[in-house]
């Protein structure tokens, strides 16, 4: 196996991880306070807004969170 191969290998489970730990702060935040926004989410997590959108997004494609209501006044229910 050559060292590219192995290299993005590594940087694909690498990047796997860091997903994972981004959706767990993004579950634990939500259970914690489930009016926030994913601009609040985002500075939370000490993430750029649009990580925490993918990571919302396959949240919610997974069924783990719901979004309940409007934008505005709505909220998120953890699954």
């Amino acid at each position: 196996m050559s060292k590219i191969i192995r290299m993005q290998k590594f940087q694909n489970i690498f990047f796997d991880v860091l997903n994972d730990v981004l959706e767990n702060q993004i579950i634990q935040l939500l259970i914690k306070n489930n009016r926030l926004s994913q601009k609040q989410i985002a500075a939370k997590t000490g993430r750029f807004i649009a990580s925490a959108q993918r990571a919302i997004q396959k949240l919610s494609e997974q069924g783990k969170i719901v979004r309940e209501g409007g934008k505005r006044f709505g909220h998120w229910e953890v699954k």
